[in-house]
């Protein structure tokens, strides 16, 4: 960051980021408002896009770092791991939100969150699916949204996103079954208050 803004310090920014009292979501949601108005004039349709990112980070007091896969290197090792919402229409793309994710060896010891600065997110595990589901929840502009396979393959996120009323295009792994047309269904011998033929028709689609 030093190195791309002009007359910048690397200690100030240091301690910005680390140190002072900054509300992240509040910068988040400018950034946020900021790409939506850049890409408003570009032709196309707006996609968000659901993807992460990792990096390779020594020791483990920082909060969120632990072994586990980073896409950087394409291998299981010792960093953390981002969850990253950006919109993107033709040819360009911002970012909108971010979320850390925190594997099971932090949510399962909160005890190790004040000494990480890291209170505030000290909670219940979330998948990588469910973080995504938050951020396609926030309320950015997307005609359509967008991700590989680890979200298309995720059930609960691509319920949620029917709930949302959102159009979305994600892959999904060759091993996974689709229906090319509505399912045959058995017969209930009623369909009154209480049935689950609806639910049974959602659950045979989706698998």
């Amino acid at each position: 960051m030093q190195e791309r803004i002009p007359g910048s310090d690397y200690q100030q920014l240091q301690y910005f980021v680390s140190e002072s009292d900054w509300d992240a979501q509040g910068v988040m949601m400018d950034v946020t408002r900021r790409t939506q108005d850049s890409l408003s004039g570009q032709p196309g349709e707006q996609g968000l896009l659901l993807d992460e990112c990792g990096w390779e980070k020594s020791g483990k007091k920082s909060v969120g770092v632990a072994r586990q896969y980073i896409g950087g290197v394409g291998k299981v090792s010792n960093g953390q791991v981002g969850l990253f919402a950006a919109l993107s229409r033709g040819s360009l793309m911002g970012i909108a939100h971010a979320r850390l994710y925190l594997p099971r060896e932090w949510t399962d010891d909160v005890a190790r969150y004040p000494s990480a600065g890291a209170g505030a997110l000290a909670g219940q595990y979330k998948t990588k699916p469910e973080l995504a589901a938050e951020l396609a929840g926030q309320g950015v502009c997307g005609q359509w949204v967008g991700g590989d396979a680890l979200y298309g393959n995720s059930e609960s996120l691509r319920r949620a996103l029917v709930g949302m009323r959102q159009a979305f295009v994600l892959d999904i792994t060759p091993t996974r079954k689709v229906h090319l047309s509505d399912p045959a269904l058995p017969s209930y011998g009623w369909a009154g208050p209480g049935s689950s033929e609806g639910v049974a028709c959602l659950l045979a689609y989706e698998h």
